[in-house]
């Protein structure tokens, strides 16, 4: 660029003006020196006039000199400017043949990559090359084999084009065919809804005229082919139906017919011998009963089907929490009540899978006409001939979910929080403790908590005593919570409730436990001569240094006593049962006061004692007899 640019006559011009601008400014300079130097000298020897004229003479030497740097000023500039320019152009060529070099680089590299590529036969997935030379014959005359290659690969092309578009066609008919489809389906599904609400509109004109749906033609014509149980059932439900007018009720047949009629036609003439495996234990017959009761806000399904090879009958619920369980005592339809099960499948061993195609209940079978010898099993259905009518089975089945309806109302309160129970006592109880927290647990969460039990003999009623009293099994089919209780230090009483599937029948059963504090421990001392004997942990943790004890406290094995066997006796005469857990966990915490109460004797002044005495008997108990309410 410094060849360019001396070549440049623009350039040479420019740099001999500059030449000549210096010479200028130098000449100027030195004239603005002699002026300076005559104009002081005349000055001096009194020559004004001369000295005036030299004064404007170096004025118009100063503006010269001035006008002169402007112009050096702007050809400076002009020269910067062109610099930058010719800057920006070289690092753009710059740029441009990095560019170009990359890219020869990159090919280059493609080219070698090419070059060490070892293919295979890359017309082994093409058209074969007798079909393309018997439909290409004429474009291929005089070709050589590079150029046949070449045809072939496009010819390849062209069909795989055609083919990728009829691919994109039939993609776009079958999204269209979905769409319809699952369109027809919605409008299936909905036309279930549809018929139920009209059906229910419609219900004030069918019970004028004396019409039910469990009379259509299409259902009657379908029930002969159910197996001989299920129609027993379906005629008892249909008559009680037809007699009652009860519109809860409802009662419809599904499965396949065909099916179900080759399968009633070989039951009847024993043509079913098909040989007895673990998969067709619990094969069904190919029609069942799908049986709706609805009891105000709430309903149930039922849908109850016959197993062929157990020849028993089954019931599955669509609710989440089977309410049919022990709906008569120890029938929870968990134990096939066939006997000859064992000896059928030659397994002495063979235990009934509920999650299978439900529970098999003695009252189910006893409405579906089947009688069984009892063998192993001691229940109050099979220990007697009464028979079993669906009248009292749906009284109980509609008590039931008012019970759990009623049940789950007091559930969502005490999660609150609040307990909705009160009780009335003779005596003035003061409030010392809190429901903290109470929540519903699973069966495997509920059997990893251990509750501390203290060493000695167990009260009647409590959790581990050996006589008839109730006990917590953890029971798969009953429902678990956790209650938390808390007082004004950090004492923490825990209780694992178990609500049984008879509720409420059968009442929870509470086990309790507590953490108690460093600072609160001396107030459950029992009296001193007894504490080593009674309590040797609580002694121990006494006289230690630790912050907690996670043990059971003395009088909390008398309240959980009093708790699981007196629990009936506190209900008012117009209270209902189905209230008793939110009035057992009143009382819980009445008698947790209580027993603060008694505690605090001695160290807050103006504590009293219930009743005037706050033990009773050789062990030294705390009072809390169940007369107190």
């Amino acid at each position: 660029r410094g060849s360019d640019s001396g070549g440049d006559p623009d350039s040479k011009k420019r740099r001999i003006v500059n030449q000549d601008d210096t010479q200028a400014i130098k000449v100027l300079i030195n004239d603005i020196k002699s002026n300076i130097g005559e104009y002081v000298a005349k000055r001096s020897n009194a020559e004004m006039d001369s000295a005036e004229d030299i004064y404007k003479q170096t004025l118009i030497l100063f503006v010269k000199l001035k006008q002169l740097n402007r112009d050096i000023v702007n050809q400076t500039s002009d020269v910067s400017l062109e610099t930058k320019h010719c800057q920006e152009r070289q690092e753009d060529d710059d740029l441009q043949l990095q560019n170009y070099l990359y890219e020869k680089n990159h090919y280059r590299r493609e080219i070698i990559t090419c070059q060490k590529y070892e293919t295979g036969d890359i017309f082994e997935d093409l058209m074969p090359l007798d079909e393309f030379l018997v439909s290409n014959q004429n474009d291929i005359d005089g070709l050589d084999e590079h150029q046949i290659n070449i045809r072939r690969l496009r010819n390849e092309l062209e069909l795989r084009e055609e083919m990728q578009k009829q691919l994109k066609e039939l993609n776009e008919k079958k999204e269209e065919l979905i769409d319809k489809y699952s369109q027809k389906m919605k409008m299936i599904n909905n036309l279930k809804n549809e018929l139920k609400s009209i059906d229910e509109v419609s219900s004030p004109l069918q019970k004028l005229f004396d019409v039910s749906i469990t009379k259509n033609q299409e259902t009657i014509d379908t029930a002969p082919y159910l197996p001989q149980p299920l129609y027993i059932l379906f005629t008892v439900v249909t008559a009680y139906i037809d007699a009652s007018g009860d519109v809860n009720v409802k009662i419809m047949i599904e499965g396949d017919i065909e099916e179900g009629k080759r399968c009633t036609h070989e039951l009847y003439n024993n043509n079913n011998q098909s040989e007895m495996t673990t998969e067709n234990i619990y094969e069904c017959h190919p029609l069942s009963i799908n049986l709706s009761i609805s009891q105000g806000n709430s309903s149930i399904t039922l849908n109850i089907y016959y197993l062929i090879s157990l020849g028993i009958v089954t019931l599955q619920s669509d609710s989440p929490i089977d309410s049919l369980i022990d709906l008569f005592p120890n029938d929870s339809g968990e134990i096939s009540p066939n006997p000859a099960s064992s000896i059928i499948f030659e397994d002495e061993n063979f235990t009934f899978d509920i999650n299978v195609r439900g529970r098999a209940y003695y009252w189910l079978q006893q409405l579906c006409g089947l009688q069984f010898l009892n063998v192993n099993h001691q229940h109050s259905l099979m220990q007697t001939d009464t028979k079993i009518r669906f009248s009292v089975l749906l009284q109980r089945i509609k008590e039931r979910m008012g019970s759990i309806d009623e049940l789950n109302e007091q559930i969502d309160i005490l999660k609150k929080g609040k307990i909705p129970a009160e009780i009335s006592t003779r005596i003035n109880i003061r409030n010392f403790t809190e429901l903290n927290t109470f929540k519903e647990i699973s069966h495997n969460s509920a059997s990893k908590i251990t509750l501390a039990k203290e060493e000695g003999e167990l009260e009647d009623g409590e959790v581990g005593a050996k006589d008839d009293t109730p006990k917590i099994k953890l029971n798969p089919n009953s429902r678990y919570f956790e209650a938390i209780f808390r007082n004004r230090p950090k004492d923490e009483f825990r209780a694992l409730v178990e609500i049984p599937p008879s509720y409420p029948e059968h009442p929870p059963v509470f086990n309790i436990s507590t953490k108690v504090s460093r600072k609160t421990a001396p107030k459950y001392e029992i009296p001193t001569i007894l504490k080593e004997l009674a309590n040797e942990e609580a002694y121990k943790f006494a006289t230690s240094g630790k912050s907690e004890l996670s043990v059971e406290v003395p009088n909390l094995k008398y309240i959980e006593s009093e708790l699981n066997t007196n629990c009936y006796s506190f209900l008012g005469e117009t209270t209902s049962k189905n209230e008793i857990l939110s009035y057992q966990l009143r009382k819980l915490k009445m008698c947790l006061d209580i027993h603060f109460e008694v505690a605090n004797k001695g160290v807050e002044s103006g504590t009293r004692t219930p009743q005037g005495r706050a033990i009773r008997g050789r062990d030294r108990r705390p009072y809390f007899d169940h007369k107190l309410w």
